[in-house]
């Protein structure tokens, strides 16, 4: 039931993106994060060397050698190799750097570094061979809102190969393969979404190429039309319960306290990187904590999330009578201003805001 309710997930969802557009264009020069430029029903067309590895006679040497009496036997061999003869070094993460160049060295910058000299070595070895690419589930939408950045460490690359008639997938930086695997799915182990897949890994841009492959990451998931992918949406259960508070002592402290008093959850305290924590605050609660009369949060955020008479209050013009004063954004985020400042009153402020 599972397998076939990914695969219609993967039809519509892919329908979807030739219909609808949602596969954007990206940074220039790299290309655009496509699923659909494979044809798995010609596997004998992806057992040759991609020529922008830079594979040499040295490791095609290797993969010769490398070949055992099974395709099984041979992928283990490359999987037991690579492990002996090529270490981690994250010196190496800065620059891209050929397949020639990796085994060379005898080092990987990342595990980005390892599925391209897995995938090489296997086609060198004749076995059919395609890398795919993919981010965590959630980081699509995360990513819109602010709440995460485009980092390499979000990424995994896995290959797909062709052993025994039928495609299996491949996870090179542990040696396993996934034997009941439908090319067509969307959604790999550990919840990752696959977004790009192809026959050479420089050209499809894996984040050893790290500038290119941030910028086309970055361009490709900004203009992701969510509302073509069912599994971008969520809802979050608890968000009523978390709490987040700008500042770190005084008040900020006691406000703290007080939510945890009460049961609710203090997701984040926060007085720097606001664009990003302000992001993930959207939905649930903020509390913002005053130093003096001055709301911890930069001015230019004060319009578009306090509630009304904050300048009034600011200027020493109204002081609310509790101690704190609230609404609630169009999106649903529950906004309190607290302006008290000693312990006792920053905790009733809180109690009464947050039950009331």
């Amino acid at each position: 039931m599972r397998t076939v309710l990914t695969a219609f997930l993967a039809s519509a969802v892919l329908g979807s993106a030739v219909l609808f557009g949602w596969l954007p264009a990206t940074a220039k020069d790299t290309p655009t994060p496509r699923l659909d430029r494979v044809d798995y029903r010609n596997p004998d067309a992806l057992r040759a060397v991609p020529p922008g590895a830079g594979a040499g006679k040295r490791t095609i040497s290797i993969a010769t050698q490398l070949r055992g009496k099974t395709e099984v036997e041979t992928l283990g061999n490359i999987a037991r190799w690579l492990s002996r003869n090529v270490r981690l070094d994250p010196s190496k993460a800065g620059a891209w750097r050929t397949v020639d160049q990796v085994l060379a060295e005898g080092a990987r910058g990342g595990d980005a570094d390892r599925a391209m000299a897995f995938g090489v070595l296997a086609r060198g070895a004749g076995i059919p061979c395609i890398w795919v690419k993919t981010v965590p589930l959630g980081f699509p939408a995360a990513f819109q809102a602010g709440g995460t950045a485009v980092d390499a460490g979000i990424a995994k690359t896995w290959l797909e190969v062709h052993v025994a008639g039928r495609w299996r997938l491949l996870d090179p930086a542990e040696g396993q393969t996934y034997d009941n695997y439908n090319p067509q799915a969307l959604v790999l182990p550990g919840n990752l979404l696959a977004y790009d897949k192809g026959g050479d890994p420089h050209a499809l841009v894996l984040p050893n190429r790290p500038a290119a492959w941030r910028a086309q990451t970055a361009s490709y998931f900004k203009a992701l039309n969510l509302s073509r992918v069912p599994w971008a949406r969520t809802t979050d259960l608890l968000a009523r319960w978390r709490v987040f508070i700008t500042g770190q002592r005084g008040p900020a402290s006691y406000a703290k306290a007080a939510c945890r008093t009460l049961g609710f959850e203090v997701a984040g305290t926060f007085d720097s990187a606001f664009e990003r924590n302000l992001a993930r605050a959207r939905g649930k609660t903020l509390i913002v904590t005053c130093r003096g009369r001055t709301p911890v949060l930069p001015e230019k955020h004060w319009s578009s999330w306090l509630p009304p008479g904050h300048r009034e209050i600011v200027s020493g013009a109204k002081i609310p009578e509790k101690g704190w004063v609230a609404h609630r954004l169009s999106d649903g985020t529950r906004v309190i201003l607290i302006t008290a400042q000693e312990f006792g009153p920053v905790e009733l402020a809180v109690s009464e805001a947050l039950e009331g």
